[in-house]
């Protein structure tokens, strides 16, 4: 009957997958084979010391006078030390016993037995107040058990096993997918400490990053703290509550951070499966959080260049197109036949125009990213460029400056530089009906010239001095030089702007 008996328990223990549950299953049926009044099972942690103990017999209210559970030392260390069962009529008496703490209930026969996982002592099976004593039937009964717990201990922790890797697997997966959904870096960190806190068993996560010196520093608590406000301490604080698992990870930014799972004190220590769990959740995380910041720069990159995108359409197009009406209308302006009515409504149009580009290019300058400064040469040519709308094709450019000094040029002759050059191409585009424009910049004995040649009809042979040669002339003076307009030898005219560099 006994066999019976030993053999259906052990198909129960045998059953389980969940650890718990098969240490329970344990604890009672060593319990109920041996008669004894108290059972318990004591799990070992690094230290070779309870890291949890699990227990029946005991009422609640014993349990609360004793303050604490055993930790494993006096005759149960010595069950850990020699690997050997141990049985005694009265454990107060033993050779190794160190006494019963304030409140303990009174006990006196003893059984303890290793609980060995391929040769390694996980914990022990503690059996006491058996009335008469434990004997060898028992002390061989508990063995077997012992023995057949050991294979669904192993058993139940590979699934347990398998089964963390699966969430850790799952926790990082979803850190993938909701960091790729566009969450900021402190919503992205909130996330990567609740999944870790959550598959862990840990009673708090906290993210810490690099300080003002380097030091990680508090950024984001997840769990319960007791009242504590960890944001912005150290470390050191956050491993005062309990058993911590610290773990390197890398913000958005690639900056060095940790990741630290907590259990208060009171609430066990992780396991080695928890701790390489949280180390490779914590290395997935930080490549998520580097790829998700990527991908944030990246649309920002996108968004920059579609912005300047537009802006030089704006620029190239709408202003151009804007700059060729203006002209079409200036030299409707200029026509003596015009009457004054009309004149009146063409100014009108030009002031609008002039508005219109203002507008356009204060809209153009948020949208265009921050340019490093043109040099004046760089300036010129873009001058030139754009006058190819209005004179429909793009005048010749021979540029001998150097770009070094150039950069020392004083801003206000570089403005009146460009000015001119803008009004003398104007002009060709209004009276020289030309098919070819070439532009020289040059700077010969300190002085800086600035030549425009056509191939139109020339000047004059009465010409009238119009204000926009009268403002350059104006602003070549300004500086100590001057401006001069002359026919070419084989056709077309010739402007010349120079001006003193020194």
């Amino acid at each position: 009957m006994v066999n019976d008996q030993l053999v259906r328990v052990v198909s129960q223990i045998a059953e389980g997958l969940d650890l718990p549950v098969v240490l329970d299953r344990l604890i009672d049926a060593a319990r109920e084979t041996t008669g004894a009044r108290y059972a318990a099972i004591g799990v070992l942690g690094p230290d070779g010391l309870h890291e949890e103990f699990r227990h029946v017999g005991m009422s609640p209210e014993q349990v609360a006078r004793m303050g604490h559970l055993p930790r494993g030392h006096g005759v149960l260390g010595l069950i850990t030390r020699e690997r050997t069962a141990v049985v005694t009529d009265d454990i107060a008496s033993h050779p190794a016993s160190v006494g019963f703490p304030p409140g303990h209930p009174p006990m006196h026969t003893f059984l303890g037995v290793p609980l060995k996982v391929r040769g390694t002592v996980f914990g022990n099976l503690y059996l006491t107040d058996k009335p008469g004593g434990f004997t060898e039937a028992d002390q061989g009964t508990v063995e077997a058990l012992a023995a057949a717990a050991s294979v669904a201990v192993d058993n139940a922790r590979l699934y347990r096993s398998a089964r963390d890797r699966q969430q850790w697997a799952e926790a990082a997966a979803a850190v993938t997918s909701a960091l790729l959904r566009g969450l900021d870096e402190e919503e992205a960190l909130e996330v990567v400490a609740s999944h870790a806190r959550r598959v862990s068993g840990a009673d708090v996560a906290v993210v810490a990053l690099p300080g003002i010196e380097g030091t990680p520093v508090v950024e984001v608590v997840v769990g319960d703290v007791g009242g504590h406000d960890l944001v912005g301490l150290g470390l050191a604080a956050v491993r005062a509550l309990g058993d911590t698992v610290s773990c390197p990870l890398a913000d958005g930014d690639g900056e060095a951070g940790v990741l630290a799972l907590v259990r208060v004190d009171g609430g066990g220590r992780f396991g080695p499966d928890a701790v390489t769990g949280a180390e490779g959740f914590a290395a997935q995380a930080s490549l998520s959080l580097r790829l998700a910041a990527e991908r944030r720069r990246g649309e920002g990159r996108v968004l920059l260049d579609e912005r300047a995108r537009i802006a030089r359409d704006l620029h190239d197009l709408a202003v151009q197109q804007l700059f060729a009406v203006g002209i079409e209308l200036g030299r409707l302006k200029e026509r003596d036949d015009l009457a004054e009515p009309v004149r009146a409504h063409v100014d009108s149009a030009l002031d609008g125009l002039d508005t219109a580009v203002d507008h356009i290019r204060a809209t153009l300058r948020p949208l265009k990213p921050a340019p490093r400064p043109a040099t004046p040469g760089e300036q010129v040519a873009r001058t030139v460029r754009e006058s190819a709308v209005a004179l429909g094709f793009t005048p010749s450019l021979v540029d001998t400056t150097d770009p070094a000094a150039a950069a020392a040029w004083d801003a206000n002759l570089v403005h009146d530089l460009l000015a001119a050059l803008a009004e003398a191409l104007a002009n060709v585009t209004r009276h020289a009906h030309a098919t070819s424009v070439h532009v020289r910049l040059a700077v010969h004995d300190d002085r800086l010239h600035l030549v425009v040649e056509d191939d139109g009809v020339g000047v004059p042979e009465r010409p009238q001095r119009s204000s926009g040669l009268s403002n350059m002339h104006a602003r070549a003076v300004l500086h100590g030089g001057g401006c001069t307009v002359a026919p070419r030898e084989d056709g077309g005219t010739r402007v010349e702007w120079v001006v003193p560099l020194r």
